[in-house]
């Protein structure tokens, strides 16, 4: 708070913006900045004189560029056989497969109308066009052998099941880059197994019953007694077990495993 009596002013205003973009012979760039008075004084106090409530300095005071160069952007870095490296393997001290070049476009410009004819543009200021540049090593892809085929059964297989199969594979150790050789599509392989035989069945093969014959009531109590004309009787028919055999064509073949009565 300024004292009783004081003149009082207000903050600087912040900067004007610049009257000119460049500095050239007759113009120059110049901002300025005020402050107001915000309270008189009281008797045999005075207030600064309006010369010090405005502020002035230069601004933008580089020179006017009538014409100038524009470069684009540095292309894409593209190998060119006349860059020797002396067979050393290094530029610049840097460890490299291949030494490459960069291009890009200058052009002569005038500010405010565009592209113009190269001579109207220092040459001495003129940008390279075309500067070295390093190529990456190419890197091509290492797989490894093919592993050992997955063993196939050694058993008889069961009726109705598929036929089996075996694979192997192999594993991508490293994978290619900037233009290296790439990797194979062929990764992993499957092929059948050889032909096995199918594991044997056996079933029952029964014949036709005999007439029935007459069992005497003392035959079947194990005791001895006359001989009976009627009553409950047996019949018998043989068996046989049959042992089926599938070969690898699909085709059923039965041989006689026992007989049995």
């Amino acid at each position: 708070m300024s004292c009783s009596g004081d003149c009082v002013l207000s903050s600087w205003s912040d900067w004007s913006s610049c009257s000119h973009s460049c500095s050239g012979k007759n113009s120059e760039g110049r901002q300025s900045r005020t402050r107001t008075i915000l309270g008189l004084p009281g008797e045999a106090k005075a207030c600064p004189a309006a010369t010090a409530l405005e502020e002035w300095r230069t601004c933008n005071d580089h020179p006017c560029i009538t014409f100038y160069w524009e470069a684009s952007p540095w292309g894409p870095c593209i190998q060119d056989s006349s860059m020797n490296l002396n067979g050393s393997g290094y530029w610049n001290g840097t460890a490299t497969c291949a030494v490459g070049v960069q291009i890009r476009k200058v052009v002569c410009m005038k500010m405010g109308v565009g592209p113009v004819i190269p001579k109207r543009c220092p040459e001495s200021a003129r940008p390279d066009t075309i500067q070295p540049c390093l190529l990456p090593c190419k890197k091509d892809c290492i797989v490894t052998p093919f592993s050992e085929w997955t063993a196939c059964p050694t058993t008889c297989l069961p009726v109705n099941s598929s036929l089996p199969s075996q694979s192997r594979y192999r594993i991508i150790i490293q994978r290619a880059a900037n233009g290296g050789q790439e990797c194979p599509d062929t990764l992993y392989e499957e092929r059948e197994c050889e032909a096995l035989l199918l594991c044997p069945v056996y079933r029952w093969k029964t014949h036709r019953w005999h007439p029935c014959t007459l069992v005497p009531d003392s035959v079947q109590q194990g005791m001895t007694g006359a001989s009976e004309s009627c009553g409950k009787g047996l019949e018998m028919r043989g068996k046989r077990s049959l042992l089926d055999v599938m070969d690898s064509h699909g085709t059923l073949n039965s041989h006689l495993s026992l007989l049995s009565l």
